[in-house]
């Protein structure tokens, strides 16, 4: 008797998870994906809802997010891909892999890479490389976490090619050249350069990459050779001498029907030697992890003992479960895999053969680097937080983060070499700098949104014209920024003042408020006796909110906001001001200038994109490129690729909050950086532009015009320039 009860209680301490308190639960951070396969909504509740759960979710904005969420004690583990632990690495110390979540338990990679040659062309070593014909599926391109890295994707180049760091290229002209002369004529399609105008001219300065391609002109994604697919095509199709691939698409490959090789094909070994194709064990030459499960160091232990038991517990039986629904949460279209072994981040990417080193493999340009200034923590945070990330997929050069408390003093002086400056700060820049140099602006994906302002007015005070406006109270969001400048704009275009300035408002008006005010003789604060919880501002639209609050309560007459978000203003206004459910956007009308011959829906009085990427205008051709390069691949990388929701949960949101803050890096609303080409391509609203039309406003008589004033309203001129000059310095 005593030894079963003895059996018993070893039973529960070495398998089943212990919680040193009865009602504490670990916490699992998910991220949600808003693509309609959004496994939180089922299990996250089922797991609260659970008595006996001894797991609850803790939410994240991304999966970086939940790093960080662990590191202050907020969660306590969660599943993450490689470039994601290569992140955590930085915190070796403080976390933990408990498991790794694999399609098959004996598969001990997502996958692997290896090189394939084709027998004909007297490859027999190494040294037999040079002036082969190249197979390669390109640049990685799609969503972050998709397993595709430019890491893995370049490691069999970096490590046989040698590499260069001419000074008067970018660190990808510099790969492309030395790629070019290393091999013979090739197929590496694909985006090779973000920036389209840069890409055409790299393709045109060394076509040979190109050369094997089936379209050779376009050597674009869309060739028959482009791709994991298409690098073997390539090969098998006799086209070329070599191709780099994951190991398990050459076993689909070479097995499939219909698929004739035209000569014998070999693995080629790392160390020059060939195996045959039907080798059971070939030779790799990188590998990539699998996703695993990462946890607190303190709470590793116990995670893992649960993990494991749930794994196999009698219970996954039962979908009603907590044990079903923590299965769910942590399949990643895989399974987790028992394991009574825990490591820390570098031990486990260190035991993937050549994957921890690849971010630096064979890099002769570590030196390069460009400095990105911020004016607050949280901006320089967020900052610091994409460069670390964009390290782990491979994206050059460096992004340093600095903080200061002016930005524009900093590339005045040439302390920092880029800046993000949105609408609302762009009078004062303007006021304070002489030279702006925009190269890349914050814009909306399919450009269906802009930074708009209207002067609107609850149904049933609302006036005809804007005229009839003299005399009322109106509710401003910000002093000086972009709404309280638009209305001085308008009020010369109005004629409503020939000489329109800050004392304007004052005398327009019976009375005003802003919600901030930096100058309380120009306009006082909006003063409110409740203060709104942090997560009203999680999108950054609170101060436009307040101000529609200004009319709705009673003590304005007119709110100058975007329209565009009125109902998200009443989203946040709803249960603090107790609305009705039929309070809509349509208790709210706009005010009209005299340009509108007939009362449309909405009538804006200016438009603006939401922000632009500034540089320090005395920085070289060659930066100034490199800058635009990498803040473009960090857009495709991070940044949002439809108005519907990736499939997978975002690795990192470069447009949206950070920490539970409102994004304090780029503008409200921003979905996708352009370059000044792209933005010719499309059409602009036919109201006032914003940064064109300040100059109307005395106190800009003294300022120099900058280089960048005419951009707008000269597209295709500037375009051309644009274009001439990245050509000129390419071919240079």
């Amino acid at each position: 008797m005593y030894s079963l009860f003895f059996i018993f209680i070893l039973y529960h301490v070495t398998v089943l998870p212990f919680l040193t308190q009865a009602d504490e639960k670990y916490k699992i951070c998910v991220v949600s994906n808003y693509n309609g396969n959004d496994k939180t909504k089922t299990h996250c509740p089922a797991l609260s809802r659970q008595i006996n759960s001894e797991v609850e979710c803790e939410f994240a904005n991304d999966r970086t997010h939940c790093i960080r969420k662990m590191l202050a004690g907020d969660a306590d583990f969660g599943v993450f891909q490689p470039e994601e632990i290569s992140y955590a690495s930085q915190w070796n110390d403080f976390l933990s892999v408990t498991n790794e979540i694999r399609l098959s338990e004996n598969e001990d990679f997502d996958y692997s890479m290896v090189v394939l040659v084709n027998e004909e062309s007297n490859i027999r070593s190494l040294n037999d490389l040079r002036g082969k014909r190249l197979c390669h599926p390109g640049f990685a391109e799609g969503v972050a976490g998709n397993g595709r890295s430019n890491s893995i994707l370049q490691y069999f180049e970096k490590t046989i090619v040698p590499q260069k760091c001419n000074s008067e290229m970018s660190i990808i002209e510099n790969q492309v050249q030395s790629l070019s002369e290393f091999f013979g004529e090739s197929c590496k399609a694909g985006q090779w350069d973000p920036n389209p105008d840069v890409d055409y001219t790299l393709k045109t300065k060394y076509p040979k990459l190109c050369a094997l391609c089936k379209n050779p002109l376009a050597c674009s994604s869309n060739d028959r050779f482009w791709g994991r697919q298409g690098a073997l095509l390539c090969l098998s199709d006799c086209f070329g001498d070599i191709s780099w691939a994951r190991l398990s698409d050459v076993r689909l490959h070479f097995n499939g029907d219909g698929i004739n090789t035209c000569s014998q094909i070999s693995f080629l070994c790392p160390d020059g030697s060939l195996q045959p194709l039907n080798a059971t064990n070939p030779c790799t030459w990188i590998s990539r992890p699998w996703p695993a499960i990462v946890a607190r160091k303190s709470a590793a232990t116990s995670i893992q003992k649960m993990i494991n038991y749930s794994n196999n517990a009698k219970e996954l039986k039962n979908t009603s479960s907590w044990q079903w629904s923590l299965n769910n949460l942590l399949i990643h279209y895989f399974e987790p895999i028992t394991s009574n072994v825990i490591k820390s981040p570098k031990e486990y990417l260190s035991e993937f053969p050549g994957y921890f080193n690849s971010e630096s493999e064979n890099n002769k340009c570590t030196s390069r680097t460009f400095s990105m200034c911020t004016e607050n923590s949280d901006a320089f945070k967020k900052c610091q937080t994409l460069s670390d990330i964009a390290v782990t997929y491979g994206i050059e050069p460096n992004m340093n983060c600095r903080q200061a408390s002016e930005c524009g003093q900093e590339l005045e002086n040439g302390e920092s070499d880029v800046m993000i400056l949105d609408a609302d700060r762009m009078a004062s820049y303007k006021r304070m700098y002489h030279t702006k140099k925009t190269v890349l602006y914050a814009t909306s994906l399919y450009h269906r949104m802009y930074r708009k302002v209207s002067a609107v007015m609850l149904k049933k005070k609302a006036v005809k014209s804007l005229e009839q406006l003299r005399g009322k109270i109106g509710c401003f969001p910000l002093f000086d920024g972009f709404v309280w400048n638009s209305f001085l704009i308008t009020s010369k275009l109005e004629k409503l003042d020939l000489s329109p300035n800050n004392s304007t408002i004052k005398h327009f008006f019976s009375n005003s408020c802003a919600i901030i005010s930096s100058d309380q003789n120009a306009v006082p604060s909006c003063q409110y006796d409740d203060i709104f919880p942090e997560e009203s501002n999680k999108k950054g639209l609170l101060w436009e909110t307040l101000a529609l609050r200004c009319i709705i309560e009673g003590g304005g007459d007119v709110a100058f906001v975007n329209t565009h978000h009125i109902d998200n203003y009443l989203g946040i206004l709803k249960t603090p001001m107790n609305l009705q459910d039929n309070f809509s956007a349509l208790n709210f009308t706009t005010v009209c200038g005299s340009n509108y011959s007939r009362s449309p829906v909405d009538c804006p009085l200016s438009w603006s994109h939401f922000g632009q990427i500034i540089v320090n205008p005395n920085l070289s051709p060659l930066v100034e490129y490199e800058i635009i390069s990498v803040l473009l691949t960090m857009d495709a990388t991070f940044g949002r690729k439809s108005e519907f929701a990736d499939t997978l949960p975002p690795v990192f949101l470069m447009y949206g909050p950070h920490d539970n803050v409102a994004d304090p890096l780029f503008p409200v609303d921003t979905e996708k950086l352009e370059t000044v080409s792209q933005l010719s391509e499309h059409q602009v609203p036919i109201i006032p532009e914003y940064e064109t039309h300040l100059l109307l406003l005395n106190q800009y008589n003294d300022v120099p015009k900058s280089s960048s004033n005419l951009m707008i309203s000269q597209y295709p001129l500037l375009s051309l320039l644009n274009y001439l000059s990245i050509f000129i310095f390419i071919l240079h």
